[in-house]
């Protein structure tokens, strides 16, 4: 007995809690041979009895974990595959043997977990790696017996790991949060029978003992959310309803079990959402106050000497990994750790926090954590506080290879400090000073109800009512208001300021108060306007100057939300990504997301015009417009197969007018057309199909306006039916089109669909064409066209100006070009190209068109293609006879630029001139 007491009083952490474990323990196992116990061994049971009465307890219920261990010295770190050996043989069994077998063996893996831990020699990160083997394979184990008693594959249900046992860094005596998610290949019920049969497996008490404490708050909605959701609205739910701190859990989560597969396309689902593009400055905030609030209840609960979530704890560094990670990890994606000692040191080699930083806080993190486990080792409870008590003080101490309690106390001191300097630093807010103080003065009055009246006069609004109503946006005990008014209040201010530099200011404070409205609870929108005064003023420009770009931004929190984490990207960089994210999604869900991504497209290109970012609008317009018919064939294609079995294999949609041409504009229609080979029953496959495309491409939705569709180009124009028959659309024109329509063709340009059928189309039409000939008589048609088109479309009666159909304008061109096309096609076949702007360099290639009067029309055309397209953004006209005073061309010039109205009545007599010369009388 002296050498037992020796050995406690050396070794292990608690003398006094060793020498009752080895009291209890001889009792229970009197049997056994303890004089046999090698010097090695003994000193590990006692330094294990000294450091847990709940692994003294296993031992002393269950002989054979201590003969194992320290009889037959059986000791080794366990892994997923031993762990799988012990547990796979009880999966067959009945339920009552499988329950106690999941205990057994977490008990005797922690026995040997443990012993090898406390010895010192196994490093941090092993020991984080071992504990979550541990609990993941006790996870797998479960879910196999559970789908088996339920008569369904384990990969009924995908099993994400979330918290620390996703990033694979649980303690001891962790909760493990789970998230369930179904792929939706078998019925739901069963499916949450699944899952509720798992949560009891692990966390039921058996013999007083459970395998695991099962949390699932963190799935979506919380805890009065689904146990289980589909994938695809999971998706949904991050992207449209999370708060920030659910996206900060996202940063952890891991597939874990069951539909690994699925796993892996959820993350790769809401990547995107937690990881944004550009810096979000509403995280940062959301992190801060939540943590201020965790520091709030610690203060009311007396947590100080709560090691992780009292000041400078466990928490605080988590938090200044993660809000860092989803403020830089759009654009750093080498961030992106799950675990914190890895994040820590990906953030040092971005440059984002010092090297000193990096030390302090991982040596602080090791500590901490290694402090939380010796604490939950002794009972494996779920605590992290210190104990009162010196003596027990003393035993942490001394597990952690302390000499005493004062030295505990002091490294404990030092390290908090460090942490809260460093999470301080991270959180400390920044002043702005506003630009106005006696707008300040008389705002803060008028919540209070005084009038604006000559606030507004002074500031040159016609009447008080915009900031009257942007106010009253502000006044109200809701909580909404309340946190707009903690967020913007500050600033708005400054936010007025912006408005009032508009051209139309009164416009710009009323859908200020819209685009707030809007926002609703998506905070991220607001706190961007009052953290990147940059982008607020680039945003309130748009909301002051452009009807269009202020009409989708107002659509709905979807699209502002877009435009303001991608103000700056200026392409269509989305467009590969959404074809692949719609492959992955139902079809309600990837007919939302394609018009989701139509609308974000636009109003990023839109923005990027009417700040000069973007100079090839019309190509991007059309990239976008491509990708969503080509993601509108797919989809419907894909869910008449699913209705009917066999949807058209042959059918093809062609382009024609400013979609084939690739010069769309903001409200260009769709101008297709249908072709398909086959026989009576292809045809009612191909008018399926079609009908499916245009109505994914034309149906109201929530996410904003879709396409216009125009197919009467076809045979027969609107009374013609809709898919032509590839031989009799060739006929048509080749015996009986007009002249007209033969110029349509012109524009024909390929988009999805059958390659035969298109390869077809496009040489017989190449053929058509070349074969054609023309002359004065023709001539006189064209002429005769362009006149009626100006008369009953241009509308420019009582000193109006259509710069697109009117006199002079884009269609002065555009029949030139396609006069001298049709004209020299016999003889230059390289001249049949859509786009009118190619056709003219290659008219003036073959000297078919002086060089000098080839450059003159092509600078008209490209002017006059952007006064169309820039007037849009300014007025918003929405029909193709957009015609506009000389009055408001001239008020546009500060979006056309300062002479446009000058030098666009110059060009109309210049169009005109050339335009009769060019064609034959």
């Amino acid at each position: 007995m002296e050498k037992i007491i020796r050995l406690a009083r050396d070794k292990a952490p608690d003398p006094e809690t060793a020498l009752r474990g080895w009291e209890r323990l001889t009792e229970a196992h009197s049997d056994l041979p303890w004089s046999q116990l090698t010097e090695e061994n003994l000193t590990r049971l006692v330094r294990l009895l000294g450091a847990s009465i709940y692994l003294t307890n296993a031992l002393v219920n269950d002989r054979g974990i201590l003969q194992e261990v320290f009889f037959e010295g059986r000791l080794f770190l366990p892994s997923r595959l031993s762990l799988w050996r012990e547990l796979s043989g009880a999966i067959a069994g009945d339920r009552r043997i499988f329950l106690r077998r999941l205990r057994e063996v977490k008990k005797k893996a922690f026995v040997r977990l443990a012993t090898i831990d406390l010895k010192g020699r196994l490093s941090f990160v092993r020991i984080l790696r071992s504990i979550t083997a541990i609990y993941e394979m006790l996870i797998r184990a479960a879910l196999s017996f559970a789908a088996k008693e339920q008569g369904l594959p384990a990969e009924a249900l995908i099993v994400l790991g979330m918290g620390k046992l996703g990033a694979r860094e649980l303690n001891y005596s962790s909760d493990v949060d789970l998230i369930f998610l179904s792929p939706n290949r078998y019925p739901r019920t069963r499916v949450i029978r699944l899952a509720e049969s798992l949560i009891q497996l692990l966390s039921s008490y058996v013999e007083g003992d459970i395998a695991a404490r099962v949390d699932m708050r963190l799935r979506p909605g919380g805890k009065d959310g689904e146990l289980v959701h589909s994938l695809p609205a999971a998706v949904t739910y991050y992207r449209f309803q999370a708060q920030a701190w659910e996206h900060l859990a996202l940063i952890k989560a891991r597939g874990l079990a069951g539909d690994l597969k699925g796993g892996l396309h959820f993350l790769a689902g809401v990547e995107p959402i937690v990881f944004r593009r550009y810096l979000d400055y509403a995280y940062l905030e959301e992190i801060a106050r939540l943590k201020e609030k965790i520091s709030r209840e610690t203060a009311q609960k007396k947590l100080a000497r709560d090691i992780k979530l009292g000041p400078g704890g466990i928490r605080e560094i988590e938090f200044f990994v993660q809000a860092l990670q989803l403020i830089f990890g759009g654009r750093l994606p080498k961030i992106r750790k799950r675990d914190t000692l890895g994040g820590l040191r990906r953030l040092a080699e971005a440059g984002l926090i010092s090297e000193a930083a990096l030390r302090e806080l991982s040596a602080a993190y090791i500590f901490l954590r290694n402090l939380e486990h010796r604490l939950q080792m002794i009972h494996f409870t779920q605590t992290h506080r210190l104990p009162g008590q010196p003596a027990a003080s003393r035993a942490l101490a001394r597990s952690l290879g302390l000499k005493d309690e004062e030295e505990l106390e002091d490294r404990l001191q030092r390290i908090r400090r460090q942490v809260e300097e460093h999470f301080g630093a991270l959180f400390r807010p920044t002043s702005r000073k506003s630009t106005s103080s006696q707008l300040k003065e008389a705002l803060e009055l008028a919540l209070e109800g005084a009038p604006l009246k000559e606030t507004a006069a002074s500031l040159g609004l016609a009447s008080e009512e915009p900031l009257a109503s942007l106010v009253a946006k502000f006044r109200g005990k809701s909580r909404l208001v309340q946190k707009r008014r903690e967020i913007l209040w500050p600033v708005l201010p400054d936010l007025i300021q912006m408005a009032l530099k508009t051209p139309r200011p009164g416009v710009a404070l009323n859908n200020l108060e819209a685009f707030i409205t809007r926002a609703g609870g998506r905070t991220s929108l607001l706190y961007l306007l009052k953290d990147r005064p940059d982008v607020a003023e680039r945003l309130i420009y748009a909301l002051g100057t452009s009807p269009f770009l202020a009409d989708l931004l107002l659509k709905g929190p979807i699209l502002s939300e877009a435009l303001v984490l991608r103000v700056h990207q200026t392409g269509a960089g989305q467009r590969p990504l959404v074809l692949e994210q719609i492959d992955r999604e139902d079809y309600g869900q990837a007919v939302a997301s394609l018009r989701r991504f139509k609308n974000e497209e636009v109003l990023v290109t839109g923005f990027g015009d009417l700040f000069g970012e973007v100079k090839t609008v019309g190509e991007r317009l059309t990239r976008i417009a491509e990708t969503v018919v080509r993601g509108a064939f797919l989809l419907s294609r894909r869910e008449l197969k699913r209705r009917s079995g066999q949807p058209s294999q042959t059918l093809a949609i062609l382009a024609l007018g400013k979609l084939g041409s690739r010069e769309l504009s903001y409200r260009s229609d769709l101008d297709v057309i249908f072709l398909y080979r086959g026989d009576q029953e292809e045809m009612i496959r191909a008018t399926k199909l079609a009908q499916n495309i245009i109505s994914v491409l034309t149906m109201p939705l929530e996410e904003g306006p879709g396409y216009e569709v125009d197919v009467r180009l076809r045979p027969g124009g609107s009374k013609g039916p809709l898919v032509s028959e590839i031989g009799a659309f060739l006929d048509y024109h080749r015996r009986e089109s007009d002249l007209w329509e033969k110029q349509v063709l012109l524009r024909l340009a390929p988009l999805v669909g059958e390659a035969t059928v298109v390869e077809e189309a496009l040489a017989g039409v190449a053929e058509i064409l070349g074969s054609l000939r023309v002359g004065p008589k023709e001539a006189q048609q064209l002429r005769e066209m362009r006149a009626r088109i100006e008369k009953e479309r241009g509308r420019e009666e009582n000193g109006r100006l259509n710069p697109k159909l009117g006199y002079g304008g884009l269609a002065d061109v555009e029949f030139i070009v396609q006069w001298h096309q049709l004209s020299h096609l016999p003889r230059y076949p390289q001249l049949l190209v859509p786009n009118p702007l190619k056709a003219l360099h290659l008219l003036a290639q073959y000297d078919l068109i002086p060089q000098t009067e080839v450059q003159t029309l092509s600078h008209n055309y490209r002017f006059l293609t952007r006064l169309d397209r820039r007037l849009i953004l300014f007025y918003d006209r929405r029909t193709e006879e957009r015609v506009y005073t000389a009055e408001e061309i001239k008020e546009a010039e500060v979006v056309l630029g300062p002479h446009s109205l000058e030098e666009y009545l110059r060009i109309r007599e210049v169009n005109r001139h050339l335009f009769e010369r060019l064609i034959p009388h």
